[in-house]
């Protein structure tokens, strides 16, 4: 479920890795979808010695003994990715969604790598799979992927072979609420946004409760609290 964007021009944001494969990624994302079809991109942790697997498209020596599949798409104003609409509405509502990918078909399948179905409860999907069974089947899974709040590889049968799909829980931004607008609340406001989380800091010292003191903060309130008698 990690992802990154890589422009045209200038830096990438975000990470999928420990820092690996973002280069090699980046490097290679804009020729691999030239046909503006999304592809599946294997990239093989395990050291050269023990990596068997051939179908590797790039082997790193980290001795990881993993395998990693990044799925490369391109997102653009005349074709813009449907699954960032989910994304902003899982981030704005506080609720969230789930999102079923496909990452692997047979040849000639009514279904290609990059099709989605999307669920949130505030947002009413339109999209649908080309293939009857497999769509009520998605679904199905998508609704137990929300209710259990857990990502998962879901395979299916398909006409003439199998279809691999992410079941992928997305969920919503972390909150922090702060109580105590001190020095020591400085750095925890930092740190939690470099996580990216939404952070809330109150106090009810007018002085302390500034929002020049906590510029990484979504909220700042001063707030006066009387204790009970």
């Amino acid at each position: 479920g990690a992802r990154m964007l890589i422009p045209l021009y200038g830096s990438t944001v975000g990470t999928i890795s420990g820092g690996c494969l973002e280069s090699e990624v980046a490097k290679k994302a804009w020729w691999l979808t030239d046909s503006g079809e999304a592809v599946i991109r294997r990239y093989s942790t395990a050291t050269q010695d023990d990596d068997d697997d051939q179908d590797a498209a790039l082997t790193f020596g980290l001795g990881c003994n993993g395998t990693v599949h990044v799925l490369l798409e391109r997102h653009s104003v005349e074709k813009p990715l449907g699954v960032l609409d989910l994304l902003r509405q899982v981030r704005e509502s506080g609720q969230p969604g789930a999102l079923a990918t496909v990452i692997s078909s047979y040849r000639h399948a009514r279904v290609r790598v990059g099709d989605r179905l999307a669920l949130h409860p505030a947002q009413a999907s339109s999209e649908r799979l080309p293939e009857p069974g497999l769509d009520d089947a998605v679904r199905a899974d998508l609704a137990e992927t929300l209710a259990l709040g857990r990502s998962s590889l879901r395979t299916y049968q398909g006409a003439r072979g199998e279809i691999e799909v992410f079941c992928e829980y997305l969920p919503p931004q972390r909150r922090l609420v702060i109580f105590g607008a001190g020095h020591d609340a400085q750095p925890l406001s930092h740190m939690a946004k470099l996580l990216d989380w939404h952070v809330s800091v109150i106090d009810g010292r007018a002085h302390f409760a500034r929002a020049e003191r906590f510029p990484d903060a979504d909220v700042v309130r001063q707030v006066d609290v009387k204790a009970p008698y």
